[in-house]
Parts: structure tokens; C-alpha cells; sequence
């Protein structure tokens, strides 16, 4: 059993460490050292100061490395710096195999997932040896993916390791919540509004995604975390960690609502209904939820309430109805290639066959269509394995929450993110999004860094 003590001294650990404050030292250093920069080769002397710096205390605490990819995720920073997160990743990997190097340690940790994972990639790519065409395709993808699982396998080995991960994820929802709302002014301030332009009326079907291209992107990448920040708010540690994480779980929120994705509200509203039902004071999350949802309705131009009604229009709705015939495109497509699939991203090669009314190749919005029309019945079985590896270990936490337990906590809230990732899956496509690989393979360690501290497991 995790006591909550033990947590508040491992968060305490970072501010005590001499490297830590070496890292801050250099930092301030190299900011300094940066104001000057009419200094001969300052910038290069600087940079090169904060990199050994951040370099040393990665070998020493990799997962800083790991929070570090959970912001720039959340956050959506590569909208920023394009192909950042990639690199990220592979500095970390690289900083972690070294310091296993310099402890002398060679073994490195292959969970389930990790194995099933890596069967599916390879088996994507042996599609290409039937695959007719490789236009929507990507290696980089793949490659991304790969270092998500290593990162994110090999930097959690303890609970507080959790902890650092889920804060830097909060600071990234602060971040797109932040943002959302400041497009929303934007938009609101833009002149747009005007009785000219005739888009008036249009303002409650708004959507505000801040700095993410798309709404639905945004919804479904930070609901899992919003469920996960659930367990640091109901564990009893340091006030800061729980009002941070209390922030950016509201925060969260008022972000998915603002970008009226129907599929995220709806994964959103799933999860939180399986964590009430493991918490005593379900009364609370009710109350707060409610006070958030009408805030929203009342001070925002969204209309929340009008978009999921949407709903049930079934296939009377435009979206609704193209993506129903795109998943039974999917599966026409998967019965032409039986048993192997299309091959490597051609769901949209062949699209424009299977539907003729399409004026340009579509994705299929389902991630189950997608892996059967593509990889076929086996890529079909791989990604169920994967999931199963992640979800059989889960199905044995005790589900009552116990402010005492952090281990019980998050193993209900990951119960509840798996759920909900389930129904996501069925709204878009993401068998190659790594966020999701992320998210899976937080919830494979679980049992791993957990098993000689939660018997409930």
C-alpha cells in the first residue's frame, strides 16, 4: 500500500538535491549568459552550459525527460516547433541508455504491451509488401511511436515517477485551456461578429481550439489525462500538487467543452462516471462538474447542450452519416482483401471507391475499421492483444477510492481513461497516434512500479 507520505517525500526529493539546484544554478547562468550576447560566442557558450546541465540531471532523473514529452503532448508544442517531439524522444532514450551504461546495469524492461506494440508496427510494415501505393504513410510515425513506448516504459519505475509525468501533462491542458479561451476572445474581438458578415447566428456552434489545427485532436488527447490528474486531487499530498492538479483537471474540461467535440464529450462524460462510482464523495465531482458545465453554458457562446442533442439525429446528421458509411467502407475494403488488408495507410488510397459521393480521400474515423481494412485480421488480433495486456492487470484493482492510496487511486482512474479510450477509438483514427501509445503504456507500467506496494494489484 502506498501511503500518502511516502509520496509527499519523494516530490520533495527534487528540491532537495543538489543536482537540481546545480540545474537551476545553470540555468540562471546561461539566461544570464544569453542577455549578453554582443559577447563573442555567448548564445553558443550559454546553450552549451543548459544542455550539459539538463544532460546530467536526465542521467540522474530520466523521468524529467519523459514529463518533459507529457507537456509538449498535452501542451501541443510541436505546433510551435514542428518535429520536436521526436528528437525529445530520442534524447531521452539515448540519456537513459547512457546512464544505465555508467550504473553498470545493462537489462532494460520489455512490458507485454511493448512486445504486442512492436508485432503490430512490424506487421504494418510488412504490409508494404502488398501494398499497391505508400502515399499516406510515414516511417517517422512509426519511428515516433516506438520511442513513446521506451521512453515511457523505461522512465516510470517508481510512484512518484507518476507524478512528475502527470503534473508536466497538467501544465500542457493549462496551457490549451489558456489558449482556447484567449481564440475564443480573438474571435470575439476579431469584427467578425458584425451583422455584415451574417455569422452572428453562428457563434454557439463555435469551436475553440487554441494552438490545436483540430477540435476532436484536442478533446481526445486530453481527456485520459484529465482522468489520470483525478487520482493526484483525491490522494492525500501536498496542497500545491493537488490544487495544481485540481486546476488542470478543470481546466481540462472547460477545454474539451469549448471545442464542442461530440466524441470528446462523450469519452469525457463515460470516464467520469466510472470514477464516481469508485469514489465516496461522487457527490463532490457531480457538483463541481455541474458548476463548470453551467458556467460554460452561461458565460461562453457555445452552445454544449444543442451539440451533443446532435446526437441523436443518428445518421440525420451529416457527420454522423459520413462516418458511418466511411466504417462500412472500411469493412467493404477489409472483405475485398480478406485476410490481409489494403496495406499501409491506403483506408485513404481507396477511399473514393468504396464511396463515390467523397470529393477527396477520407480517413476513416475508427480506429478498429481502420488497423482491419489496413493490416487485416492479424493486425486486427495484434492490436486487440495489445490492449488486453494493458487491461487484464487493471481488472484487479480494488475500486474504492482511499485518499491514503495513491497506487488504488490511479489504478481506478487508469480503469476508467482505458474505458474511455475504448469509446474513443471508435470516433477517430488512432493506431498511429502516439499521444494514445503514451497513455497506453502509462497504464502498462502500472503493475510493474506498483507490485511489491499495492497488494489490491
Amino acid at each position: 500500500m502506498i501511503a500518502a507520505h511516502s509520496i509527499r517525500a519523494s516530490a520533495q526529493t527534487l528540491v532537495r538535491s543538489p543536482a537540481a539546484w546545480g540545474v537551476a544554478a545553470a540555468g540562471i547562468m546561461a539566461a544570464g549568459w544569453l542577455a549578453y550576447g554582443y559577447l563573442p560566442y555567448a548564445n553558443l557558450v550559454g546553450l552549451s552550459v543548459l544542455l550539459l546541465a539538463v544532460l546530467a540531471l536526465l542521467i540522474r532523473k530520466p523521468v524529467l525527460g519523459a514529463a518533459l514529452a507529457a507537456f509538449v503532448i498535452t501542451g501541443s508544442i510541436t505546433e510551435y516547433v514542428p518535429r520536436s517531439l521526436s528528437p525529445l524522444l530520442a534524447v531521452v532514450v539515448v540519456v537513459f541508455l547512457l546512464g544505465r551504461l555508467l550504473q553498470g546495469e545493462w537489462r532494460v524492461t520489455f512490458t507485454p504491451l511493448m512486445k504486442w506494440a512492436l508485432l503490430l508496427f512490424a506487421w504494418h510494415l510488412l504490409s508494404a509488401a502488398w501494398a499497391s501505393s505508400y502515399d499516406y504513410f510515414t516511417l517517422a510515425g512509426l519511428y515516433r511511436n516506438v520511442l513513446v513506448l521506451l521512453v515511457f516504459t523505461w522512465c516510470i519505475q517508481k510512484p512518484s515517477d507518476y507524478v512528475y509525468v502527470l503534473i508536466a501533462a497538467g501544465a500542457g491542458i493549462l496551457l490549451t485551456a489558456v489558449l482556447s479561451v484567449k481564440s475564443m476572445l480573438d474571435f470575439l474581438s476579431s469584427g467578425l461578429l458584425s451583422p455584415e458578415t451574417g455569422l452572428l447566428h453562428h457563434i454557439d456552434t463555435s469551436r475553440f481550439s487554441g494552438q490545436w489545427l483540430d477540435p476532436n485532436i484536442l478533446s481526445q488527447t486530453i481527456v485520459p489525462f484529465v482522468g489520470l490528474s483525478y487520482a493526484l486531487v483525491r490522494t492525500r499530498l501536498p496542497v500545491m500538487i493537488r490544487a495544481f492538479a485540481c486546476t488542470a483537471l478543470l481546466a481540462g474540461i472547460l477545454a474539451v467543452l469549448l471545442s464542442l467535440s461530440r466524441a470528446g464529450m462523450v469519452c469525457l462524460a463515460v470516464m467520469l462516471a466510472l470514477i464516481m462510482v469508485a469514489d465516496r464523495r461522487r457527490w463532490l465531482i457531480l457538483a463541481v462538474v455541474g458548476v463548470l458545465l453551467v458556467l460554460v453554458v452561461m458565460v461562453f457562446p457555445v452552445n454544449v447542450f444543442g451539440r451533443i442533442g446532435t446526437l441523436a439525429q443518428g445518421r440525420g446528421d451529416a457527420s454522423i452519416n459520413q462516418r458511418t458509411e466511411l466504417m462500412g467502407a472500411g469493412l467493404r475494403m477489409f472483405e475485398d482483401s480478406f485476410p490481409l488488408g489494403v496495406g499501409l495507410g491506403n483506408f485513404r488510397t481507396f477511399s473514393m471507391d468504396y464511396m463515390q459521393d467523397l470529393c477527396w480521400s477520407a480517413i476513416p474515423h475508427n480506429t478498429y475499421t481502420e488497423i482491419l481494412s489496413e493490416m487485416g485480421i492479424i493486425g486486427l488480433i495484434l492490436f486487440v492483444g495489445a490492449l488486453s495486456s494493458v487491461a487484464v492487470p487493471l481488472v484487479r484493482v480494488k475500486r474504492i477510492m482511499d485518499s491514503e492510496n495513491f497506487g488504488q487511486n490511479l489504478g481506478i482512474c487508469m480503469q476508467a481513461v482505458f474505458v474511455a479510450m475504448l469509446v474513443s477509438y471508435m470516433f477517430l483514427s488512432m493506431s498511429a497516434y502516439a499521444p494514445y501509445w503514451m497513455v497506453l503504456t502509462l497504464l502498462s507500467v502500472y503493475p510493474k512500479v506498483f507490485a511489491d506496494r499495492a497488494p489490491a494489484v
